[in-house]
């Protein structure tokens, strides 16, 4: 049977697995929208927090959060996967990494098939770092089985919040690495299950049995909200530069995407002269809009061509670096929090 867990006490545990095994902590929040997700990140970085201030008193080797919440939201909260991973390297033993993944930086899919990768090799590389990372997802499917399987715990929220708060169910995953990555937490079964009898799952005291008795569950906490202060500090600072990125990458290609449209214009243009026998002002010429405006100059086309004339082997069009977006955000003192 699950106990009911304490966030005190799990913060104690992430840190005792942090120096006993040498491992690092990834857990993965996920629950429908709206059910307090961030919310449950909160309810679980802040022990955390509280207990590293309190020993790295005694020991300088440990972790010492800064004093304020602006700094802590600016140094340990990430704006997107590439920030998670940057956090992920740079950050100080010991520390955290938050990232809360809405809809809006998920809809990506060609990069978060990229950066999960990264995202993987770091967790890899950087588990001598007892890192605690906290990642909230609206959607599982887009996670790849390889992250799954290199999670910690799963926090699921099945249920909206109430004026009393919500709950959550606390599952580890397998240590057999085979299980962990054929069927992480046991999510095949449980999927299966709930296809199978609708009802239980819309019956939360029969989901709530199940999910209980298959033995993935390892506890049940209940979490309220946080103090809305914080919560407008965080919307400011994280989620708002969050989703603003997000909408300016949606509109971007990656490098190698531009890159193989470059090549093939500018080979068109060299067929052109050297096959075709049309001149660069022909060529030019051909280079006009519906309009009748032109979208080149001679000097520019017989660059174009030259380029191509004077290449001797094929070029590598598979760079799939993204353009880095960078957001500065200023906060006034007056509206920082301190860390309790």
């Amino acid at each position: 049977m699950a106990l009911k867990w304490g966030f005190n006490n799990f913060a104690r545990l992430v840190l005792k697995r942090g120096i006993e095994k040498r491992a690092d902590t990834f857990i993965i929040l996920y629950g429908i929208p709206r059910s307090g997700k961030t919310t449950l990140g909160f309810n679980i970085i802040k022990p955390y927090i509280k207990l590293m201030k309190e020993l790295s008193k005694e020991n300088p080797d440990l972790w010492s959060p800064p004093a304020r919440w602006s700094k802590l939201l600016k140094d340990y909260f990430a704006l997107s996967i590439e920030d998670m991973n940057k956090k992920i390297k740079n950050n100080p033993d010991y520390s955290l990494c938050f990232i809360d993944e809405g809809d809006d930086v998920f809809s990506w899919f060609d990069l978060m098939k990229k950066e999960q990768k990264e995202l993987l090799k770091l967790i890899q590389k950087t588990g001598d770092k007892h890192l605690l990372t906290v990642l909230i997802t609206p959607n599982l499917g887009i996670l790849t089985k390889y992250i799954l399987a290199r999670a910690t715990y799963m926090f699921i929220v099945i249920d909206e919040p109430t004026p009393q708060g919500n709950v959550a169910y606390v599952l580890k995953n397998y240590t057999n690495p085979f299980l962990a990555e054929d069927r992480p937490f046991g999510l095949k079964g449980i999927q299966k299950a709930l296809k199978k009898n609708p009802k239980m799952a819309e019956n939360k005291n029969a989901f709530r049995k199940y999910i209980i008795d298959r033995g993935r569950v390892v506890g049940i906490v209940n979490f309220n909200k946080i103090d809305q202060k914080l919560y407008s500090l965080y919307d400011k600072l994280v989620k708002k530069p969050s989703i603003q990125n997000s909408n300016q990458k949606s509109n971007m290609v990656s490098y190698s995407r531009y890159h193989k449209k470059d090549y093939a214009l500018k080979t068109i243009l060299y067929n052109l002269y050297t096959k075709d026998n049309k001149s660069v002002a022909q060529i030019t010429r051909l280079l006009k809009d519906k309009f009748g405006y032109n979208l080149s100059s001679r000097t520019t086309v017989q660059k174009w061509i030259n380029q191509i004339s004077s290449v001797k082997n094929k070029p590598k069009l598979d760079d799939e670096k993204l353009l880095k977006i960078k957001k500065v955000v200023n906060v006034k003192e007056e509206e920082d929090i301190e860390v309790d």
